[in-house]
């Protein structure tokens, strides 16, 4: 199937917001996390074939966030401990086996400083429910939209009965198989009209996402405080897919295609390695993101060599 070319550089403006929100201070922090984490479940929903068979679908997803998450977790492991020179005596087996298996804030009990690895295996997970949800609603798309009713209602007193970062960071649930229902379900009944309009209602939703953002307060995927937060964020989501659709930005492409590259290695880079250079922060953050280009690049040419 042909790659979607906005989809992509959505992504790219994704990752650059999170690699922001993760090492940027600023007012403005609380509104990349109201949507930046929404924006790739809506993307996933959005993208999805629903004709696909479910075992089919889930193998797709295991290859495309669980090898990834055991191949970047060896690789954060690994750098983590050699930096700290703890290979010999301070890698306790149980631990980390058991961040491994849980993710969530279990990561951060071993010496590996990679937390945001805990979206991949949640990722599989929330695949699983939302495709079932599809599954179940085909045909009948009004138990996806029920559906995506429900779990928003539910998110707060999900997240007040399961705080912080239990395993698999489960308390995000809620939120992220919405966003993926939603993003399925634009994809389907998205108004012509809104379609073509698109380009001119990308500023004043990205306005109104900003303003409904900074009402709500503080709020992300694993911290929804109001079911406001899911207007916020698709006000923001609709505003960035309809700039991104309209953009011809191969470096934009192509770290949305190497997302996972930049995702999971945006840690270490920017903890030890921008600020070990002494760059300035802007600076530091292109010098960042040319160095992680290098390990995307490489994974590009192995893929294109296949």
């Amino acid at each position: 199937m042909k790659r979607n070319s906005g989809a992509d550089i959505a992504r790219g403006i994704g990752i650059i917001l999170v690699v922001i929100g993760h090492f940027y201070a600023g007012d403005w922090i609380n509104y990349i996390f109201s949507f930046h984490m929404p924006l790739f479940f809506f993307l996933s929903g959005y993208l999805t074939n629903e004709e696909a068979p479910y075992l089919r679908f889930l193998g797709r997803r295991a290859k495309s966030s669980l090898i990834p998450y055991t191949a970047l977790f060896i690789i954060s492991l690994a750098l983590e401990n050699v930096r700290l020179f703890y290979l010999k005596n301070a890698i306790d087996p149980f631990l980390t086996l058991r961040a491994f298996a849980l993710s969530g804030g279990y990561l951060n009990d071993i010496p590996l400083n990679n937390f945001p690895l805990w979206y991949l295996p949640h990722y599989f997970v929330a695949s699983a429910v939302f495709f079932a949800i599809v599954k179940l609603s085909k045909g009948r798309d009004w138990i996806s939209a029920l559906s995506a009713a429900i779990l928003i209602a539910i998110s707060v007193p999900v997240q007040e009965l399961v705080p912080g970062r239990p395993a698999l960071h489960i308390n995000a649930l809620p939120a992220s198989v919405t966003f993926m229902l939603i993003g399925h379900l634009w994809k389907k009944y998205e108004p012509e009209g809104i379609k073509k309009a698109a380009p001119y209602l990308a500023l004043p939703a990205l306005v109104a996402g900003y303003a409904i953002s900074n009402f709500v307060g503080w709020a992300h995927v694993a911290h929804v405080v109001s079911p406001l937060y899911y207007l916020a964020a698709a006000c923001s989501i609709f505003g960035v897919l309809s700039i991104s659709e309209r953009l011809d930005s191969p470096v934009l492409g192509f770290i949305g295609r190497n997302t996972v590259v930049f995702y999971g290695l945006h840690m270490f880079v920017f903890t030890h390695v921008v600020p070990a250079s002494g760059l300035p922060p802007v600076l530091g953050f292109f010098a960042g993101m040319a160095a992680l280009a290098i390990p995307a690049g490489a994974r590009a040419l192995i893929k294109s060599s296949r």
